[in-house]
């Protein structure tokens, strides 16, 4: 027996409804996918990030010129992540890793446009960015 005041949901509302949740996890996957490749659309930069640093990252970011920051967790000895942002002109940024125990390093600021693919690799105690072109 239903309480008077529920209400079932349309079949398009439930249609709709996954969609959007198919949708969101499909963005956060393009967004921080952990794998060596990094599939980058056309505006997009991406930054394929590697740790060698023989630490823990806690975590790792970019921090955009214009102020945008994409954060990812974790980042393990070895282990690599694709970071990626829209990128609709010319743009420049950082790549930042927080260690634990609060060790913080960051890269030069690196110039980048729509399309442009990094390589950037974590090191004890500097980040090596590079334009990569191909993968």
């Amino acid at each position: 027996m239903q309480h008077a005041n529920m209400k079932t949901l349309s079949p398009l509302r439930t249609f709709t409804n996954r969609l959007m949740l198919v949708s969101l996890v499909a963005f956060t996957f393009l967004i921080s996918c952990r794998d060596e490749r990094c599939d980058c659309m056309q505006e997009n930069v991406c930054v394929s990030v590697s740790n060698a640093s023989g630490r823990i990252a806690n975590s790792t970011a970019i921090l955009q010129e214009r102020g945008e920051k994409i954060v990812s967790g974790q980042l393990s000895p070895n282990e690599k992540i694709c970071l990626s942002f829209k990128s609709s002109g010319e743009n420049a940024f950082r790549v930042i890793a927080v260690f634990i125990p609060n060790d913080t390093i960051i890269s030069s600021e690196v110039y980048s446009e729509g399309g442009y693919k990094f390589v950037a690799t974590l090191k004890d105690s500097v980040v090596d960015v590079k334009q990569h072109t191909g993968y």
